[in-house]
């Protein structure tokens, strides 16, 4: 039973790319990943969409909204893999990490196009069959 539900933009290349990572990670079926785009069909009254457009939403295991970095964290620490965003947590760096983080999803569709020669995601270019 899934433990952890990630709220992402399944039109965007890049986090299409991360949550199918994380998803081939979890062994356990511990996370659930939940397209925002598909939210107006679903009843997940706790997520603003217009915010969730933003930044990525987590909810943890305890039922704790996560926002950006400190979710990416979670998630990836549920599947033993903490390590990849370990150090953007670090006090020292977090609030650095968190800033170019707001820059990186308030852009990540250039992004997507720069690493993966597509902007945006149609309903055939992202997802696995």
């Amino acid at each position: 039973m899934s433990q952890i539900k990630i709220f992402f933009d399944g039109n965007c290349p890049l986090c299409v790319q991360e949550m199918d990572s994380l998803k081939r990670h979890d062994i356990h079926n511990l996370i659930t990943t939940i397209d925002i785009n598909q939210l107006e069909h679903t009843t997940y009254n706790e997520i603003n969409i217009v915010e969730a457009r933003k930044i990525i939403h987590v909810v943890n295991e305890n039922g704790m909204m996560l926002y950006g970095l400190d979710g990416l964290h979670c998630a990836w620490s549920a599947v033993g893999k903490g390590w990849l965003y370990g150090v953007t947590r670090w006090k020292i760096w977090r609030k650095g990490f968190d800033i170019l983080y707001l820059y990186f999803a308030r852009h990540r569709y250039r992004f997507s196009k720069l690493l993966t020669g597509k902007a945006k995601c149609n309903s055939s270019t992202c997802f696995k069959e």
